[in-house]
């Protein structure tokens, strides 16, 4: 144990008189946003319904924070939203009655973000956990 100890303040006092050579640019990018559009979603039921999707809103807020190290690496960074959504179905009575049933969320994703490419062209890759609220 107290070989590890030793070792491990070793290590740390090393580490703080060590210093690289090439200070690498970094370039960092944090941005706040709206966020809105359109959801399409459908339940299952047991037993089953005559029943179709719904459409809805969705609406948000949504604040980025990314840093690329190098020029030729990915940009990542993190990305959460604060989100209202409309889902719901739509269930058909008769051939004159439907009955649409929506169900509004407060949703919050939390993402890892990574960015490929360059100036105007990106490919970007969210993924991450998300909570909802009924």
């Amino acid at each position: 144990m107290r070989l590890f100890l030793l070792s491990l303040v070793f290590n740390f006092i090393i580490s703080g008189f060590c210093t690289a050579q090439v200070k690498p640019t970094s370039t960092t990018y944090t941005g706040v946003g709206l966020k809105g559009g359109s959801s399409s979603s459908w339940f299952s039921f047991d037993p089953s319904l005559n029943q179709g999707g719904a459409t809805g809103y969705t609406a948000g807020l949504l604040l980025k924070h990314a840093v690329q190290v190098h020029e030729n690496e990915p940009m990542m960074g993190i990305q959460v939203e604060l989100n209202w959504v409309q889902r719901g179905w739509s269930d058909r009575i008769d051939s004159a009655t439907t009955y649409t049933r929506r169900l509004h969320y407060i949703e919050l994703p939390f993402m890892t973000q990574a960015m490929w490419g360059h100036k105007n062209t990106k490919i970007i890759a969210n993924l991450g956990p998300s909570i909802s609220y009924l």
